[in-house]
């Protein structure tokens, strides 16, 4: 998509109406810089504002996006191209984005061990950590999963369908399938939270007073992971 030629077309047709910068900013409810930005090839115009920006123009979005106005022969070639530059943007976009939701899941994984061991630090100590952090893997791993997954959304439609009661066939299939998900995310976050919590438990077998009692601390793990994944488990028969 060429951004300078869409930018060139755009200021073309701005002075055929007659309309400075300022008027036009003000008719789409933007600032003068934005459209300054579109004519100089230094952004696009939002998608939002699309339609609103043809409209003004007398063109379709179509020829916005070609940067030319098009004859009937070339306008179905010409949005085939469109549709595809739109796809790869979009693709484009969404690569960026997921690399930045991950790392922000990353650092609230990190935040929330941190803030346990600050509020709770008895926790973190070789004798009770286990409990707190194995709950914590198993709440947050799952929910880094959905998002890189893209399957947050379709796993908060399991609530909404549970609680509004809407029964959309596709909202529910959507649904259907991040439950399912979301259920083998926590399991899998439960054997990761049980492996850490063995490892360490094994680390401490000097420690004759806490090797032997404490045997049952790093599988509750598997332990809260099986209780969420059963919650999750009825709400999806609920709505199935």
């Amino acid at each position: 998509m060429d951004q300078k030629k869409i930018g060139q077309f755009i200021a073309t047709l701005r002075k055929e109406k007659d309309l400075t910068q300022k008027q036009l900013a003000e008719m789409l409810h933007i600032t003068d810089k934005a459209v300054s930005k579109w004519e100089c090839g230094r952004s696009l115009p939002d998608n939002q504002l699309l339609k609103e920006l043809c409209s003004v123009l007398n063109i379709t979005i179509n020829e916005l996006l070609s940067g030319e106005r098009l004859s009937s022969d070339e306008y179905n070639e010409k949005a085939e191209e469109n549709i595809e530059m739109l796809i790869d943007e979009q693709r484009s976009t969404y690569r960026k984005f997921s690399i930045i939701r991950a790392m922000i899941c990353v650092f609230l994984f990190v935040c929330c061990i941190w803030i346990v061991k600050k509020v709770f630090p008895e926790f973190m100590s070789s004798h009770s950590y286990m409990n707190a952090v194995a709950l914590t893997i198993v709440i947050i791993l799952p929910l880094i999963m959905l998002v890189l997954t893209r399957r947050l959304e379709g796993f908060m439609k399991l609530l909404k369908v549970n609680i509004v009661g809407e029964q959309n066939e596709n909202e529910v299939q959507d649904a259907i399938k991040s439950a399912t998900f979301a259920i083998k995310a926590v399991l899998s976050s439960g054997a990761f939270a049980t492996m850490v919590h063995l490892i360490n438990w094994i680390s401490d077998y000097n420690n004759s007073g806490y090797f032997g009692p404490n045997l049952a601390l790093p599988f509750m793990g598997i332990f809260y992971s099986l209780i969420i994944a059963m919650l999750i488990l009825i709400l999806r028969e609920r709505i199935s």
